[in-house]
């Protein structure tokens, strides 16, 4: 589900910026959408906590100045603790405080003064961001979301280079472009997830075949090299089904 969270204590100011979701949600013919709202933080939080699930995404709209506990900045680093793919676009009559975006690390869409050509300038954010969620979202078979203790985290099949269970107590590890990813799971259950460049080359490792540099085939050492340098182990039961399924 896509949904769209706006929050915004002027009744007024929400009816109209309601108004242009649904015009550009009208314009692109956007399908399995909810737009929600709401007039302060708290009550985002709660939604967000009770509502949002998994492969939901979001595209928020907030005023960064709303009476309360918490202000828009505020809010956006609390998500961005769970959640670094959802969308974030300010809209405020405080324009000064356009740096603390930087400060905070929140990855914001854009940051939109409340005067003139508010309208436009809403409905050109939401354009980007709706090119954004498809670009990301619209063929989910070639993301693999995982959860580790601290977030939830979804890895373009591109950017993956293997996956090992070198661990006991079903730890996987997952290698990234950019990062390594420790998560609780099994082997097999994360195969169901993949697409066919995915193969198993030992009981302890799935590879991404893109990223297969070179296979040695000697029985006295069996492995694959990775174009990142990474040596794999390949084990004699995988090492026929490795060969036909990759094209060096």
């Amino acid at each position: 589900m896509l949904y769209f969270v706006i929050c915004e204590d002027d009744s007024q100011m929400r009816i109209r910026v309601k108004s242009v979701v649904e015009e550009i949600l009208e314009r692109y013919s956007v399908e399995n959408f909810k737009i929600v709202e709401f007039d302060n933080f708290e009550d985002v939080i709660v939604f967000r906590k009770d509502e949002i699930k998994e492969d939901d995404h979001c595209i928020h709209l907030f005023d960064i100045e709303i009476n309360g506990s918490k202000n828009g900045l505020q809010l956006a680093k609390q998500i961005r603790e769970n959640d670094y793919s959802s969308e974030i676009i300010f809209l405020t009559s405080h324009v000064e405080l356009s740096f603390n975006v930087f400060k905070y690390k929140l990855r914001v869409l854009d940051f939109i003064a409340k005067d003139y050509d508010l309208d436009d300038k809403v409905f050109d954010a939401l354009k980007i961001a709706l090119q954004l969620y498809n670009e990301k979202f619209s063929d989910k078979s070639k993301y693999l979301t995982v959860k580790t203790k601290e977030k939830l985290h979804r890895i373009p099949f591109a950017n993956i280079h293997y996956i090992d269970a070198k661990n006991s107590n079903k730890k996987i590890c997952l290698h990234t472009d950019d990062c390594d990813l420790e998560f609780y799971d099994t082997l097999k259950k994360i195969t169901e997830k993949l697409d066919s460049r995915f193969i198993q080359c030992h009981r302890s490792y799935i590879i991404n075949a893109d990223k297969i540099d070179t296979i040695n085939s000697d029985y006295s050492n069996l492995y694959v090299l990775l174009r990142n340098g990474t040596r794999i182990s390949v084990s004699r039961t995988h090492l026929k089904e490795l060969k036909s399924h990759v094209r060096l």
